[in-house]
């Protein structure tokens, strides 16, 4: 790849990677130190965490009735389930 002039461009290049993640900020070849990359990996771990923590704490049938759909039985289910625990935790927390 060259740029104007001759101007070769480098393979790896430095300006910040866009919101659509064009490359893998974990990738091992990257041209940044072994902090920044930790750091980099601290950060992607972080973010899948509370990603993970925000769908534990959504309702079962909430995605499908986001979609338009009618929740499955296992989903009605499960929610049922769920406010029967969270009424059992009130009971004992108010004992």
């Amino acid at each position: 790849m060259s740029g104007p002039a001759g101007h070769v461009k480098s393979q790896y290049d430095t300006k910040p990677v866009s919101e659509n993640k064009a490359h893998n900020p974990l990738d091992k070849k990257d041209a940044r130190s072994h902090p920044q990359t930790a750091e980099a990996a601290h950060l992607e771990q972080t973010l899948q965490d509370k990603a993970d923590e925000e769908m534990k704490n959504r309702n079962p049938t909430e995605l499908a009735k986001e979609h338009g759909n009618k929740p499955s039985r296992g989903a009605e289910i499960d929610e049922e389930l769920k406010k029967q625990d969270e009424l059992r935790l009130q009971e004992k927390s108010g004992n």
